[in-house]
Parts: C-alpha cells; sequence; structure tokens
C-alpha cells in the first residue's frame, strides 16, 4: 500500500472528494482531511494561557441564558 499526500486547492476539493468516494472501498482508505489555514503565523496555541475567568461556570447553557435575559430587561 501506498501513502499520498496532496495540497488541494478549494476550488477542486469537491471534485476529488467525489472521485475518492467512487473508488471501491477496499482499494483506498482516507487516512486524514484537514483544512491548512491561511495564515499559520495567525495561528494562537491557547494551551500556553491559564485562562481562569469561566472556571465558575457549571451550566454553560443556563450561564448564557440568564446572560440573555439581563438584555432584555
Amino acid at each position: 500500500m501506498h501513502t499520498l499526500k496532496i495540497k488541494i486547492k478549494d476550488s477542486a476539493y469537491e471534485k476529488i472528494q467525489y472521485f475518492l468516494k467512487n473508488l471501491p472501498a477496499d482499494d483506498i482508505e482516507v487516512v486524514s482531511d484537514e483544512l491548512e489555514s491561511e495564515n499559520p503565523e495567525m495561528s494562537i496555541d491557547c494551551s500556553q494561557f491559564n485562562i481562569k475567568s469561566y472556571k465558575d461556570i457549571v451550566d454553560p447553557v443556563l450561564w448564557q441564558k440568564t446572560l440573555r435575559d439581563e438584555w432584555d430587561r
């Protein structure tokens, strides 16, 4: 078996996906499908930060509803 890594422009992506999905399933396996960032230097690794702002929120949905209810007043 061979592994092939290719970069595909967005305009050709759907065509390539269609082609791959129509090959026999026992002949091909899509291992990875990743979207590359256009500006990799713009990405931020948040794991380096120790953010504690929202640690006390137990139920995020209820917390958000409470905030929205305040807006309606």
